[in-house]
Protein backbone atom coordinates (compact mmCIF):
# COMPACT_ATOMS: atom_id res chain seq x y z
CA UNK A 1 0.00 0.00 0.00
CA UNK A 2 1.48 3.40 -0.72
CA UNK A 3 2.04 5.97 1.91
CA UNK A 4 -0.69 8.47 0.14
CA UNK A 5 -3.20 5.75 0.36
CA UNK A 6 -2.31 4.97 4.06
CA UNK A 7 -2.31 8.55 4.73
CA UNK A 8 -5.52 8.69 3.49
CA UNK A 9 -7.31 5.88 5.68
CA UNK A 10 -5.35 7.80 9.03
CA UNK A 11 -7.27 10.84 8.02
CA UNK A 12 -10.44 8.42 7.25
CA UNK A 13 -10.53 6.35 10.30
CA UNK A 14 -8.94 9.43 12.46
CA UNK A 15 -11.26 9.04 15.99
CA UNK A 16 -12.46 11.98 17.60
CA UNK A 17 -10.08 12.95 20.58
CA UNK A 18 -11.03 12.45 24.08
CA UNK A 19 -11.70 15.78 26.56
CA UNK A 20 -10.23 15.59 30.00
CA UNK A 21 -10.15 17.46 32.24
CA UNK A 22 -8.12 20.81 32.13
CA UNK A 23 -6.31 20.32 35.77
CA UNK A 24 -6.00 16.94 35.15
CA UNK A 25 -4.60 17.40 31.17
CA UNK A 26 -2.13 19.81 32.71
CA UNK A 27 -1.01 17.76 35.00
CA UNK A 28 -0.44 14.86 33.13
CA UNK A 29 1.05 16.90 30.48
CA UNK A 30 -1.70 15.91 27.86
CA UNK A 31 -2.03 19.68 26.67
CA UNK A 32 1.96 19.78 25.80
CA UNK A 33 1.49 16.73 23.75
CA UNK A 34 -1.32 17.17 21.90
CA UNK A 35 0.87 20.45 20.79
CA UNK A 36 3.86 18.45 20.13
CA UNK A 37 1.16 15.90 17.29
CA UNK A 38 -0.63 19.45 15.91
CA UNK A 39 3.18 20.60 15.10
CA UNK A 40 3.60 17.19 13.29
CA UNK A 41 6.40 16.24 15.82
CA UNK A 42 5.24 12.67 16.05
CA UNK A 43 7.79 11.27 17.61
CA UNK A 44 8.41 13.28 20.29
CA UNK A 45 4.59 13.64 20.83
CA UNK A 46 4.38 9.78 21.18
CA UNK A 47 7.39 9.70 23.61
CA UNK A 48 4.84 12.36 25.77
CA UNK A 49 1.89 10.26 24.98
CA UNK A 50 3.59 7.28 26.12
CA UNK A 51 4.98 9.04 29.91
CA UNK A 52 1.57 9.33 30.40
CA UNK A 53 0.65 5.97 29.80
CA UNK A 54 3.18 5.09 32.93
CA UNK A 55 2.55 8.05 35.36
CA UNK A 56 -0.73 7.38 35.43
CA UNK A 57 -3.18 4.41 37.32
CA UNK A 58 -6.08 5.18 35.49
CA UNK A 59 -7.50 3.05 33.10
CA UNK A 60 -9.13 5.64 30.92
CA UNK A 61 -6.30 7.73 31.14
CA UNK A 62 -4.06 5.11 30.00
CA UNK A 63 -6.14 4.25 27.04
CA UNK A 64 -6.17 7.38 25.83
CA UNK A 65 -2.83 8.12 25.58
CA UNK A 66 -2.12 4.54 23.93
CA UNK A 67 -4.74 5.56 21.41
CA UNK A 68 -2.96 8.96 21.06
CA UNK A 69 0.45 6.97 20.97
CA UNK A 70 -1.00 5.16 18.28
CA UNK A 71 -1.98 7.68 16.81
CA UNK A 72 1.86 9.24 16.54
CA UNK A 73 2.73 5.85 14.82
CA UNK A 74 -0.22 5.59 12.15
CA UNK A 75 1.05 9.25 10.88
CA UNK A 76 5.06 7.97 11.13
CA UNK A 77 3.67 4.97 9.07
CA UNK A 78 5.00 2.82 11.94
CA UNK A 79 1.64 0.45 11.71
CA UNK A 80 2.71 -2.65 13.84
CA UNK A 81 4.46 -0.74 16.26
CA UNK A 82 0.97 1.10 16.67
CA UNK A 83 -1.13 -2.09 16.53
CA UNK A 84 1.08 -3.70 18.97
CA UNK A 85 0.84 -0.53 21.50
CA UNK A 86 -2.92 -0.75 21.16
CA UNK A 87 -2.58 -4.63 22.14
CA UNK A 88 -1.57 -3.54 25.38
CA UNK A 89 -4.24 -1.58 26.08
CA UNK A 90 -6.39 -3.62 29.43
CA UNK A 91 -9.91 -2.95 28.72
CA UNK A 92 -11.55 -5.22 31.42
CA UNK A 93 -12.76 -2.22 33.56
CA UNK A 94 -13.44 0.03 30.19
CA UNK A 95 -16.98 0.81 28.66
CA UNK A 96 -18.28 -0.28 24.69
CA UNK A 97 -17.04 3.21 23.65
CA UNK A 98 -13.03 2.16 24.23
CA UNK A 99 -13.62 -1.46 23.12
CA UNK A 100 -14.53 -0.01 19.86
CA UNK A 101 -11.81 2.52 19.53
CA UNK A 102 -8.81 0.37 20.36
CA UNK A 103 -10.08 -2.52 18.75
CA UNK A 104 -11.02 -0.42 15.74
CA UNK A 105 -7.58 1.49 15.17
CA UNK A 106 -5.96 -1.90 15.47
CA UNK A 107 -7.62 -3.46 12.94
CA UNK A 108 -6.62 -0.18 11.24
CA UNK A 109 -3.46 -0.41 11.88
CA UNK A 110 -3.29 -4.10 10.78
CA UNK A 111 -4.93 -3.43 7.69
CA UNK A 112 -2.92 -0.26 6.85
CA UNK A 113 0.10 -2.59 7.26
CA UNK A 114 -0.98 -5.60 5.16
CA UNK A 115 -1.90 -7.88 8.11
CA UNK A 116 -4.93 -8.92 7.53
CA UNK A 117 -5.99 -11.96 9.67
CA UNK A 118 -4.63 -9.67 12.51
CA UNK A 119 -6.93 -6.61 11.40
CA UNK A 120 -10.06 -9.28 10.73
CA UNK A 121 -9.07 -10.77 14.60
CA UNK A 122 -9.71 -7.44 16.24
CA UNK A 123 -12.50 -6.73 14.33
CA UNK A 124 -13.80 -10.27 15.88
CA UNK A 125 -12.96 -9.29 19.09
CA UNK A 126 -14.56 -5.88 18.77
CA UNK A 127 -18.36 -7.50 17.99
CA UNK A 128 -17.82 -10.10 21.05
CA UNK A 129 -17.47 -6.91 23.87
CA UNK A 130 -19.32 -4.14 22.16
CA UNK A 131 -23.18 -4.32 22.40
CA UNK A 132 -23.56 -0.93 20.69
CA UNK A 133 -25.05 -1.92 17.74
CA UNK A 134 -24.47 1.79 16.57
CA UNK A 135 -20.64 1.55 17.42
CA UNK A 136 -19.97 -1.38 15.63
CA UNK A 137 -21.70 -0.04 12.61
CA UNK A 138 -18.86 2.68 12.15
CA UNK A 139 -16.76 -0.25 10.76
CA UNK A 140 -19.03 -1.71 8.65
CA UNK A 141 -16.42 -0.20 5.51
CA UNK A 142 -13.04 -1.82 7.34
CA UNK A 143 -14.56 -5.53 7.91
CA UNK A 144 -15.01 -4.67 4.06
CA UNK A 145 -11.64 -3.72 2.67
CA UNK A 146 -10.33 -6.47 5.25
CA UNK A 147 -12.77 -9.38 3.69
CA UNK A 148 -11.92 -7.84 0.37
CA UNK A 149 -7.79 -8.78 1.10
CA UNK A 150 -8.94 -12.05 2.65
CA UNK A 151 -10.34 -12.59 -0.57
CA UNK A 152 -13.69 -13.09 0.99
CA UNK A 153 -15.68 -11.50 -1.59
CA UNK A 154 -18.94 -13.12 -1.51
CA UNK A 155 -18.93 -11.57 2.28
CA UNK A 156 -17.92 -8.38 1.52
CA UNK A 157 -20.55 -8.36 -0.91
CA UNK A 158 -23.16 -9.49 1.34
CA UNK A 159 -22.45 -6.77 4.39
CA UNK A 160 -22.24 -3.89 1.25
CA UNK A 161 -25.93 -5.08 0.21
CA UNK A 162 -27.15 -5.14 4.14
CA UNK A 163 -25.30 -1.57 4.66
CA UNK A 164 -27.04 -0.66 1.47
CA UNK A 165 -31.03 -1.40 2.84
CA UNK A 166 -30.56 0.04 6.03
CA UNK A 167 -28.90 3.03 4.57
CA UNK A 168 -31.20 4.05 1.65
CA UNK A 169 -33.67 6.54 2.68
CA UNK A 170 -36.65 5.34 -0.14
CA UNK A 171 -37.03 2.48 -2.41
CA UNK A 172 -35.29 4.50 -5.33
CA UNK A 173 -32.10 5.08 -3.28
CA UNK A 174 -31.99 1.43 -1.34
CA UNK A 175 -32.30 0.10 -5.15
CA UNK A 176 -29.38 2.47 -6.77
CA UNK A 177 -27.12 1.54 -3.68
CA UNK A 178 -28.05 -2.17 -4.20
CA UNK A 179 -27.17 -2.01 -7.80
CA UNK A 180 -24.00 -0.10 -7.51
CA UNK A 181 -22.53 -3.08 -5.27
CA UNK A 182 -23.97 -5.99 -7.85
CA UNK A 183 -22.59 -4.11 -10.72
CA UNK A 184 -18.93 -4.27 -8.75
CA UNK A 185 -18.90 -7.75 -7.24
CA UNK A 186 -19.97 -9.84 -10.42
CA UNK A 187 -19.07 -13.18 -11.01
CA UNK A 188 -17.39 -11.58 -13.96
CA UNK A 189 -15.47 -9.16 -11.90
CA UNK A 190 -14.70 -11.30 -8.91
CA UNK A 191 -11.09 -12.55 -9.33
CA UNK A 192 -10.62 -16.31 -9.91
CA UNK A 193 -7.68 -17.16 -7.85
CA UNK A 194 -5.10 -20.14 -8.89
CA UNK A 195 -4.47 -23.46 -6.53
CA UNK A 196 -0.67 -22.68 -5.20
CA UNK A 197 -0.79 -26.43 -3.89
CA UNK A 198 -1.86 -27.82 -7.67
CA UNK A 199 0.20 -25.69 -9.13
CA UNK A 200 3.21 -27.01 -7.31
CA UNK A 201 1.93 -30.60 -7.50
CA UNK A 202 1.81 -30.26 -11.31
CA UNK A 203 5.60 -29.32 -11.44
CA UNK A 204 6.50 -31.50 -9.20
CA UNK A 205 5.58 -34.31 -11.41
CA UNK A 206 6.29 -32.60 -14.68
CA UNK A 207 8.19 -29.75 -15.03
CA UNK A 208 6.66 -26.39 -15.89
CA UNK A 209 3.24 -27.60 -16.08
CA UNK A 210 2.64 -25.15 -13.04
CA UNK A 211 3.86 -22.34 -14.62
CA UNK A 212 2.13 -22.83 -17.61
CA UNK A 213 -1.44 -23.45 -15.51
CA UNK A 214 -0.76 -20.57 -13.34
CA UNK A 215 -0.40 -18.17 -16.91
CA UNK A 216 3.48 -18.25 -17.75
CA UNK A 217 3.47 -21.00 -20.77
CA UNK A 218 6.66 -19.81 -21.62
CA UNK A 219 8.58 -19.80 -18.04
CA UNK A 220 7.04 -23.52 -17.59
CA UNK A 221 8.35 -24.71 -21.42
CA UNK A 222 11.78 -23.07 -21.07
CA UNK A 223 11.54 -25.05 -16.92
CA UNK A 224 10.46 -27.89 -18.52
CA UNK A 225 13.80 -27.78 -21.25
CA UNK A 226 16.31 -26.99 -18.68
CA UNK A 227 15.05 -30.18 -16.45
CA UNK A 228 15.12 -31.92 -19.49
CA UNK A 229 18.51 -30.68 -20.95
CA UNK A 230 19.62 -31.44 -17.15
CA UNK A 231 18.93 -35.28 -17.05
CA UNK A 232 20.09 -35.74 -20.71
CA UNK A 233 23.54 -34.61 -19.81
CA UNK A 234 23.81 -36.15 -17.02
CA UNK A 235 23.03 -39.68 -18.49
CA UNK A 236 25.09 -38.97 -21.20
CA UNK A 237 28.24 -37.66 -18.85
CA UNK A 238 27.61 -40.89 -17.25
CA UNK A 239 27.05 -43.31 -20.28
CA UNK A 240 29.41 -42.19 -22.80
CA UNK A 241 32.41 -40.45 -20.71
CA UNK A 242 32.26 -43.81 -18.31
CA UNK A 243 32.04 -41.42 -15.13
CA UNK A 244 32.18 -43.09 -11.67
CA UNK A 245 28.98 -43.81 -9.87
CA UNK A 246 29.96 -40.89 -7.28
CA UNK A 247 30.82 -38.22 -10.01
CA UNK A 248 27.77 -38.81 -12.12
CA UNK A 249 25.64 -38.57 -8.73
CA UNK A 250 27.38 -35.47 -8.36
CA UNK A 251 26.38 -33.63 -11.28
CA UNK A 252 23.08 -35.18 -11.68
CA UNK A 253 22.66 -34.24 -7.71
CA UNK A 254 23.56 -30.53 -8.62
CA UNK A 255 21.64 -30.11 -11.74
CA UNK A 256 18.71 -31.67 -10.28
CA UNK A 257 19.12 -29.01 -7.24
CA UNK A 258 19.20 -26.36 -9.75
CA UNK A 259 16.58 -26.78 -12.07
CA UNK A 260 14.20 -29.26 -10.79
CA UNK A 261 14.23 -27.85 -7.31
CA UNK A 262 13.94 -24.37 -9.04
CA UNK A 263 11.20 -24.95 -11.23
CA UNK A 264 9.08 -25.84 -7.94
CA UNK A 265 10.12 -22.71 -5.75
CA UNK A 266 9.39 -20.95 -8.87
CA UNK A 267 6.25 -21.97 -9.46
CA UNK A 268 5.44 -21.13 -5.92
CA UNK A 269 6.62 -17.03 -6.06
CA UNK A 270 4.76 -17.19 -9.93
CA UNK A 271 1.17 -18.74 -7.94
CA UNK A 272 2.03 -15.60 -5.01
CA UNK A 273 2.86 -13.25 -7.85
CA UNK A 274 -0.08 -14.21 -10.20
CA UNK A 275 -3.09 -14.12 -7.43
CA UNK A 276 -1.35 -11.33 -5.70
CA UNK A 277 -2.01 -9.44 -9.55
CA UNK A 278 -5.77 -10.44 -9.97
CA UNK A 279 -6.22 -9.58 -6.06
CA UNK A 280 -5.27 -6.10 -7.04
CA UNK A 281 -6.86 -5.53 -10.05
CA UNK A 282 -10.15 -6.52 -8.00
CA UNK A 283 -9.51 -4.57 -4.93
CA UNK A 284 -7.98 -1.58 -5.72
CA UNK A 285 -11.28 -0.12 -7.43
CA UNK A 286 -13.39 -1.58 -4.65
CA UNK A 287 -11.15 0.03 -2.07
CA UNK A 288 -12.72 3.13 -4.07
CA UNK A 289 -16.43 1.69 -4.36
CA UNK A 290 -15.81 1.55 -0.34
CA UNK A 291 -14.63 4.99 -0.23
CA UNK A 292 -17.39 6.18 -2.17
CA UNK A 293 -20.11 4.44 -0.46
CA UNK A 294 -18.23 5.69 2.98
CA UNK A 295 -18.92 9.07 1.74
CA UNK A 296 -22.46 8.56 0.68
CA UNK A 297 -23.32 7.58 4.05
CA UNK A 298 -21.65 9.91 6.03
Amino acid sequence: MTYTNASFWICTFLFALFSIDALAQDTLGWNYAHQLYQKGAYQSAGIEFERIIYQTNHPEWQAKASLQKANCYKQMGLFWEGQKCLEKVNLMFLNDTFHYNVHHQAALCAYLGERWNDAEGHLVQMENFVKDSNLLAKSTFLKVLVYNEQARWAEAKEILLKWAVQKGKNTAERDSLKALVEANYTKRKIPRLKNAKAADRMSTIVPGLGQTYLGYPHEGALSFLLVASSLTFAFYYSLWLEATYVTTFTVGSYFIQSFYYGNIRRTAFLAEKRNYKLTRKFNDPARQLVLALQHHGS
